[in-house]
């Protein structure tokens, strides 16, 4: 099966005229010792067609959040526990993808190291060096944020936020907690998002006609935004996140239905 895989050049493949495409071709990071860490990864039908399977892990240790999967582009979410590992371990296996346009597999390496929080200035050694970091590497910092070692940072005046920290950090991994924790501790503001234009217009709409939506983002931090359509309107997109964002700018494509529409005129809005 693996040979069928290395046929395919980039992580494109076709089988039986199916055409799917994955965001990367192999998952790969460092992890300090008994922690978690997730990510993500897309699978894309590139002509559109319903892509529908599930996803295997060869190792316990890398679990597969929404194993099942049937649409035309699918985030994937796994995590990693290095819990029992030791540094210099190196956790590595597969995720054997099983869907209606072929199988093939995805390779993961995780290396265990002893000291993971270090940032690119020296050891985080206060909320002012944890916020630095989350900046520049959100990932690690998250991993950190959900390890034995955060609380020890938060002394001094900081010890006032060990209650909030503690209520935040119940849910293990959740980007959104962490981000509420950095602004409540003042050292990020919320993030905040504005449109190129406040309303678009159509006229003499045939079959089925395209726009797009550029969306500003002013601020960093951790990106989930729901997109609702209302009337007309239909999105490619109804989930933005900060993959979809190239520096602080995305561009969303909406799209509008003759058959929807009727005599006169015809009002959507996207939320």
């Amino acid at each position: 099966m693996r040979e069928c895989i290395d046929k395919f050049i980039n992580g494109v493949f076709d089988t039986n005229g199916r055409r799917l495409t994955i965001s990367t071709g192999k998952i790969e990071f460092k992890l300090g010792k008994n922690q978690l860490k997730r990510g993500s990864f897309e699978i894309k039908s590139i002509d559109e067609k319903l892509c529908s399977g599930k996803i295997y892990s060869s190792d316990i240790r890398m679990k597969i959040l929404n194993p099942d999967f049937e649409d035309v582009t699918a985030r994937i979410e796994y995590e990693f526990s290095s819990i029992g590992l030791e540094e210099g371990d190196v956790g590595k296996g597969d995720l054997y993808i099983v869907s209606n346009a072929g199988e093939y597999y995805l390779p993961f390496v995780v290396m265990v190291c002893s000291d993971m929080f270090r940032h690119t200035d020296g050891a985080i050694r206060n909320l002012f060096h944890f916020a630095n970091m989350a900046q520049t590497d959100w990932e690690s910092a998250l991993t950190y944020f959900y390890s034995e070692d955060f609380s020890k940072i938060l002394d001094g005046n900081d010890k006032n936020y060990l209650d909030k920290y503690y209520g935040l950090s119940k849910y293990p991994n959740s980007q959104q907690n962490m981000d509420q924790f950095l602004t409540a501790v003042k050292k990020k503001q919320e993030i905040t998002y504005t449109t190129d234009q406040m309303m678009y217009e159509h006229e003499h709409v045939t079959l089925i006609v395209g726009g797009e939506v550029r969306i500003q983002k002013q601020g960093w931090g951790y990106v989930h935004l729901d997109v609702i359509p209302e009337g007309i309107v239909t999105l490619e997109k109804e989930v933005l996140e900060d993959d979809d964002f190239l520096g602080n700018e995305c561009t969303l494509d909406y799209f509008i239905d003759e058959k929807k529409l009727h005599a006169g005129k015809n009002y959507g809005s996207i939320l």
